[in-house]
């Protein structure tokens, strides 16, 4: 059982006395886990060790201009050449207090010392003209400036958050006191932790930080995820009880915080705070891996820390702003001024070498002051992770998929058209927030809502945080508690989703209270179904999110919103975006939409139609964009218009709570608002942006009927399930005229008939798209005249990696990409006209014709019936009839394959066939089999396998391969390739990966059996670990 730190009232009490801290009083007892994990005996360990200063003074040492800025600040703050001469550490004449750069001289000195390292001419390359400063020279400079510095400066001065300034304060102490903790006398040391003791005064955690919260707020930002922590490294020799309390509650309460959202990928506090809070999540994770320890969070939680660049590079809009999600304090003057994250993506790059984070990281701004973005932070960080051997060559972001899904538990999607940035962009893009956690703080009450992007944002989020009036009171006030805030930017009427009898989505927390735990934030929303275009991922023409919304409501239990971004690769429509709502309430509802400018709005025929523009420009450059919205439900729309002076920010129950924008252009803040009001359960609008100076316009078309709704554009049909629910059995709609490309939402996984006959004489089959969550039928399809389009599914199954269907059903719509099996007719092998199959079951399927060659039989069909005959004996076989009919005998075949049809013929089981049809014949070659020996299956994994695959048969030490086993007598492979597993090739796209499996593993001596076999690839490399089940049919010897 682990030992508990314990800090109860009265200590808390006695702590605040001596420290005058009140924000440690409490009245429950904290009790925390004292953690298996503990700083190292030696010193340095904060950020390093000492098996690490090599790499360091290599980095220092060499030449490269890619990290020619950091060595650049190293040099000057070492050198004194930054923040003050040689006077020392004296703040007291500062007027606030304290100074920032001399901060960075004091830890730079610091590390020359621990480095061993003298700063002369030489030992910078291409540096040249500053004070020569030995190693020991700065290791005593650094601890005379700190301890000046410690008794100099006066935080009574500093009037905004002095939290954070005494936190940063402490973090360099801590860094002295352990770089240099060789120099220190027992007398300073005590010195030092006196003072960092009385720094936490000014905590609003309180010292030790037991205060706030774990989750979001000030508790979830640098006080202890950087500053509580370095400090209870560095002192852990003098004062073990400080690691049991900070890093205690640390294991006890941050990491499964950060365990249950980091996996995203994306911080729910937004565009904003989110990233801000992102660095402190990576802080810690480098504070706790710098002393030698494994990352404290779990694998899927440290893969989600190192994809922490991608919020920055998806949410980046191509003008260069972020799309505003949550409180968006706006500093930039400019509208194509770019919006950096520098520490995010250096953050996140360095922890994971992701090539594409890395030019992120390098193209933004590449040194900047200490506190967030530390030269020194950075010198250590990219010595350890990039630099010699291990550096990565940075991709630029043009090579990314133009789509990225932020999963559970934020549930996003942002799409773009293309990669083009700045004033001449010609992408559209779109951000797509299921939103499936409530955290509150930051976040705003906005799950199931969009944002839309072309030459200036036209569907955009409204409200102002910290304007031109930045308080909570006062004329146009914008601040946290202001409200303007509280009653209008933060609620659902300032977001484009949707109003039910009037009310926003629920405010579960009130207002800008905090959850303390997980357990008490709110699941308030879930993503049914998600999908990019599989024929082409890096550039798809559809990428798609659905939610149920329902639990962000109180008046309403069944709500589901599903979007659809279009990339129609058009010059005058480049893009479109379908928004589907079916809302279960007997209540009026409004359809929410926000954009810059006043709209105009019609009615042609029964569909509204609402133009929105976006001119607005300064002197770096102009918008213009347009989006037009056709609403094709409810028919006859009810459109009105809200917004102008005094109604800027009318919020739910129409009171007005205006804010004064910080900067007319670029805030964002004062929107017009188009509200749709029905008390029907349905609304369908489809966008389309196009340049605002010209009258580029699609005609856009509603598909209606007794199961679906959808619009026609371009050459697109999209359609979506008009309850919300998912079909699995049977639906039709109305198709157009001519060819298209077909994307029907809402269908069950699996494979599906497709036909313009009722009856089904002659169909396609097509299955369900590939990604995870899909619930998605795709394909291109000439029709000549207008018909009906009729569904059917044939058979039900999941996606790839062990989700319940097969590769080989997933290639039922496209079978030809596939070779699944060798066909052998006794012993030798026999050659078809089409390609075998295997059904969800894993279950062999051949083309009827194929099997009437290799048997010498003949063959009659009959609608979905086929026959063989042959020496006067008949077997029939029915699409979707799990039995055979053998003369007049009916056998039940549950355990075969069921035939289905596909592109025109019948498929059915071999097996089947050779044993019911040709039974009692003894003679080999009339018995049909799949060779185990000759068996070959194409097994499309996931990209957790895609580094997997080596070019050469050492899987051991070069793929990574930990097991391949099946489940009747299998042996291990073994990593020797003897078993023949070859790649096919290493890299058919970006995520997907071939292998070819030529061997079947079978136990020595043992027959194989007809029944279903299970191979289970298995792969562990470093931090990645994954399954994947194929199932095969096999009939043969030994």
């Amino acid at each position: 059982m682990k030992k508990r730190s314990f800090i109860t009232i009265a200590g808390a009490l006695a702590l605040a006395m001596v420290l005058n801290i009140t924000s440690v009083i409490s009245t429950v007892v904290f009790a925390y886990n004292t953690p298996s994990v503990t700083p190292p005996a030696t010193h340095p360990r904060v950020l390093f060790t000492s098996s690490d200063i090599p790499a360091i003074n290599a980095f220092l040492n060499g030449s490269d201009s890619e990290n020619s800025a950091a060595r650049l600040w190293f040099r000057r703050y070492v050198t004194n050449r930054e923040g003050f001469d040689n006077g020392g550490g004296d703040v007291s004449d500062s007027a606030n207090g304290w100074n920032q750069r001399m901060l960075g001289n004091i830890e730079a000195k610091a590390l020359a010392y621990v480095l061993g390292r003298d700063v002369t001419g030489s030992s910078v390359p291409n540096v040249t003209g500053y004070e020569e400063t030995t190693s020991a020279k700065a290791g005593e400079l650094a601890v005379d400036y700190l301890l000046t510095y410690l008794n100099t400066m006066d935080l009574s001065k500093v009037t905004s958050n002095p939290a954070r300034v005494a936190g940063e304060i402490m973090y360099v102490a801590a860094e002295v006191y352990d770089w240099c903790y060789g120099l220190l006398t027992t007398e300073q040391k005590n010195t030092i932790r006196t003072k960092i003791a009385s720094l936490g005064s000014y905590l609003e955690m309180g010292w030790p930080p037991i205060g706030q919260k774990a989750t979001v707020g000030h508790g979830a930002e640098a006080q202890l995820l950087r500053d509580a922590l370095s400090v209870a490294i560095a002192v852990y020799d003098e004062d073990p009880s400080l690691w049991n309390t900070i890093g205690g509650r640390f294991y006890d309460e941050y990491v499964p915080v950060r365990n249950t959202f980091l996996p995203a990928g994306y911080n729910l506090q937004g565009s904003e705070y989110g990233n801000y809070r992102y660095q402190w999540d990576a802080w810690a994770y480098y504070l706790i891996t710098g002393m030698g320890a494994a990352s404290p969070y779990s694998a899927e939680a440290t893969q989600g820390l190192k994809d922490g660049g991608y919020q920055v590079i998806y949410g980046r809009r191509p003008d260069g702003q972020f799309f505003r999600d949550g409180d968006n304090p706006i500093t930039a003057t400019e509208l194509f001024e770019t919006w950096d994250k520098f520490n995010v993506s250096m953050l996140s790059y360095l922890a994971g070498g992701n090539p594409y984070i890395k030019d992120e990281y390098l193209n933004t701004r590449p040194v900047q002051n200490f506190y967030e973005y530390s030269a020194m932070m950075r010198i250590i960080l990219a010595a350890k992770y990039d630099y010699g051997s291990n550096s990565v060559t940075a991709k630029s972001k043009a090579n990314l998929p133009l789509t990225h899904y932020f999963g559970d538990k934020a549930g996003i999607m942002i799409a773009r058209t293309n990669w083009s940035e700045g004033a001449n962009s010609n992408a559209a893009a779109a951000f797509m927030r299921v939103g499936n956690t409530l955290q509150g703080n930051h976040e705003f009450l906005n799950a199931g809502t969009f944002q839309l992007y072309y030459k200036g944002i036209l569907a955009s989020s409204s409200g102002i945080y910290q304007g031109a009036n930045p308080a909570n009171t006062g004329t146009g006030a914008s601040g946290y508690e202001s409200y303007h805030r509280t009653r209008y930017a933060m609620q659902t009427v300032a977001s484009n989703g949707l109003l039910i009898d009037n009310k926003n989505q629920t405010d579960f927390f009130g207002t800008n209270n905090e959850p303390t735990t997980v357990s008490r934030m709110k699941t308030v929303a879930e993503v049914v179904s998600y999908d990019v275009d599989q024929t082409n991922p890096e550039k798809p023409s559809y990428s798609y999110i659905k939610g149920d919304i329902s639990d962000a409501y109180s008046n309403t239990s069944n709500y589901k919103r599903s979007m659809m971004f279009l990339n129609l690769n058009r010059d005058d429509v480049p893009a479109a975006m379908l928004v589907y709502d079916y809302v279960d309430s007997p209540y009026t509802k409004r359809w929410l939409l926000h954009g810059q400018q006043q709209p105009t709005t019609e009615l042609v025929g029964t569909r509204g139609k609402t133009t929105f523009i976006n001119t607005n420009s300064d002197s770096s450059g102009s918008y213009n964009g347009k989006m037009v919205v056709d609403t094709l439900l409810p028919t006859s729309p009810y459109i009105t218009i809200v917004g102008g002076e005094g109604n800027y920010s009318k919020a739910a129950d129409g009171t007005n709570y205006e804010a004064t924008e910080k900067d007319s252009v670029v805030d964002e803040g004062n929107t017009y608002r188009m509200e749709i009001s029905s008390s029907g359960s349905q609304f369908l609008n489809v966008m389309q942006v196009s340049d605002a100076d010209k009258s580029n316009y699609l005609d856009v078309t509603r598909i209606g009927g007794d199961y679906v709704a959808g619009a026609v554009i371009s050459d697109r049909v999209v359609t979506f399930n008009k309850n919300g629910n998912i079909f699995t059995g049977t639906f039709n709609f109305s198709a157009p005229e001519g060819t298209y490309e077909y994307t029907i939402c809402d269908v069950k996984r699996g494979a599906w008939k497709v036909s313009t006959d009722s009856s089904f004489s002659s169909y396609d089959i097509i299955g369900t798209s590939d990604a995870e969550d899909s619930n998605v039928l795709h394909f291109t399809k000439t029709l000549e005249n207008a018909s009906t389009l009729y569904f059917a599914l044939v058979n039900a199954g999941g996606g790839f990696s062990g989700s319940g269907i097969t590769p080989a059903q997933r290639s039922l719509g496209t079978p030809t990409q596939y070779d699944f099996c060798d066909l052998y007719n006794g012993s030798e092998k026999v050659e078809t006209n089409n390609i075998p199959l295997f059904d969800e079951n894993g279950y062999p399927l051949v083309a009827a014709s194929d099997l009437a060659n290799i048997l010498g039989a003949s063959i009659s069909v009959s609608g979905d019936t086929v026959t063989f005959t042959k020496s006067g004996k008949t077997a029939s076989f029915t699409v979707g009839v799990a039995s055979i009919t053998k003369g007049s005998t009916v056998i039940d075949a549950t355990n075969e394959a069921t035939p289905i049809r596909l592109n025109g013929e019948i498929y059915v089981s071999p097996t089947t066939v050779s044993a019911y049809y040709l039974a009692g014949c003894t003679t080999g070659s009339d018995y049909i089999r799949i060779s185990p020996d000759a068996l070959k299956v194409t097994v499309v994994l996931n990209e957790a396998f895609e580094s997997a695959v080596a070019d050469n048969a050492n899987y051991a030490t070069e793929g990574g391969w930990t097991g391949i086993s099946t489940n009747r007598g299998g042996q291990d492979a073994g990593y020797d390739g003897t078993y023949g597993f070859a790649p096919v090739s290493r890299s058919v796209s970006r995520t997907w990966t071939e292998l070819r499996l030529t061997k079947y593993f079978l136990s020595p001596g043992m027959k194989a059996t007809s029944g279903k076999y299970t191979i289970r690839f298995m792969y562990n490399r470093g931090s990645k670990s994954a399954e994947s089940n194929v199932y095969v049919n096999a009939n043969g010897d030994e």
